[in-house]
């Protein structure tokens, strides 16, 4: 049941994006087992034409696992979601899913239209992409103001310069140090009169 809801929602995907199901459709025949642990499995087979269909229980060639902390940044396909992700299976494969991952969208303006025409999907999609685009640089704006107070009006962060320079001093003064203990060798090893 949960394998034919996502292939479901997947297959919408994939008719949206035509270059998708060129992708996979290289891999036809090939099942891909999901795990998100502790939501059951996905097991997926891919069909000729790239779309995917539910696939009975056997293990996948493919077994992908998602870490539950990835699944926020897997939402906003945001390639640091890769590092929750653990795949095992035909390399081919598995660099292909992992651009999916990372490409395949959902066109909501496509869906949009069907139900209040072009123009006002576009016009809406716009302006929910104009909102997203603000809030994003407003959070990176906060993040930067954040860091930079931090840096330079309560120094409890360290800027890159400043540990870049402390690492060269401290280079220089074991280097410094090497060389009197040096002497001290040379002077305690040195003639006796």
């Amino acid at each position: 049941m949960i394998s034919a809801s996502a292939a479901l929602a997947l297959n919408h995907l994939l008719n949206q994006q035509g270059w998708a199901r060129e992708r996979l459709a290289a891999h036809a025949g090939s099942r891909i087992e999901f795990g998100t642990p502790p939501l059951p499995s996905v097991r997926l087979e891919i069909g000729e034409t790239g779309l995917v269909s539910a696939a009975d229980e056997q293990p996948g060639d493919l077994m992908v696992r998602i870490n539950p902390v990835g699944l926020p940044l897997l939402a906003v396909r945001s390639k640091q979601a890769l590092a929750f992700i653990d795949m095992v299976g035909p390399e081919e494969l598995a660099g292909t899913v992992k651009s999916l991952f990372l490409e395949l969208e959902w066109d909501f303006e496509e869906d949009l239209s069907r139900f209040v025409g072009d123009a006002p999907a576009h016009a809406l999609v716009q302006a929910g992409r104009d909102t997203y685009a603000w809030q994003r640089e407003a959070l990176e704006r906060l993040a930067r103001n954040f860091s930079e107070y931090w840096t330079e009006e309560q120094p409890l962060l360290a800027r890159r310069h400043d540990l870049e320079d402390f690492s060269r001093q401290l280079q220089e003064f074991q280097a410094d140090l090497d060389r009197v203990e040096r002497r001290l060798q040379n002077f305690e090893t040195g003639p006796v009169r």
